[in-house]
């Protein structure tokens, strides 16, 4: 503000109090991939809960694998060439703490092999929370 004579009046910092809102922070310290895909907070970051127990291939991931998967992408056959029979098979459509790996882009809802995780909607959504958590959290590990 400036009077007649040009002199900058100063403003008291009570004045401009009433006029400002503190908004609560709203950052979750998730990650949001292109995809829209929401990565879980790793364990290196504690802002986000963390699994009581660490996902890894063998076990976890490799009996969802073998009983969803394999029937695709095991053996002889390799639809879309690509097999899941061993943990480095695997590991060619994931980039470990990427959410943007195709295993985690098509697992997720909506993604293209979604639908033939075995289960309820509830059970599709538990593994492919598992999947999603296993690139993202504990980086692909293949065993605890």
């Amino acid at each position: 503000m400036f009077t007649k004579s040009g002199a900058v009046i100063l403003l008291l910092p009570g004045l401009l109090s009433s006029c400002v809102a503190v908004q609560p922070a709203t950052d979750t310290g998730d990650a949001v991939t292109p995809q829209g895909i929401t990565a879980p907070s790793s364990p290196s970051n504690p802002t986000g809960p963390a699994p009581s127990t660490a996902l890894a291939y063998d076990p976890d991931l490799k009996a969802i694998f073998a009983t969803d998967c394999l029937v695709c992408h095991g053996g002889n056959r390799a639809d879309g060439n690509y097999r899941m029979n061993t943990y480095a098979q695997v590991m060619t459509a994931v980039r470990p703490g990427n959410a943007s790996s195709a295993l985690v882009v098509t697992t997720q809802s909506g993604g293209r092999m979604y639908r033939y995780f075995s289960g309820s909607n509830a059970t599709r959504q538990t593994k492919a929370s598992e999947v999603l958590s296993w690139v993202m959290t504990y980086r692909a590990q293949e065993t605890r």
